[in-house]
């Protein structure tokens, strides 16, 4: 079975998805899962909280924003 092309790399910003997502999809692969999470694991901001669990969130109050992504993609 022959190995599939790799996908040209191309920069998108990470504070907004949907252009990433519009690149994934254009390449030919579909999209499975998609997932926000309101923690990442390094501290973006200095204000940024370090939990018990090794991530950081922003601190309590703060409106919850997506700052990690995680999805599954397929070639077809």
């Amino acid at each position: 079975m022959a190995r599939p092309k790799p996908i040209a790399a191309r920069p998108v910003s990470p504070n907004n998805p949907c252009p990433f997502l519009r690149a994934l999809v254009a390449q030919g692969l579909t999209l499975e899962l998609f997932h926000e999470f309101d923690h990442t694991v390094f501290a973006r901001w200095p204000f940024m909280q370090r939990t018990v669990d090794g991530v950081f969130r922003l601190p309590a109050g703060t409106p919850r924003l997506p700052l990690l992504y995680s999805l599954r993609a397929r070639l077809l």
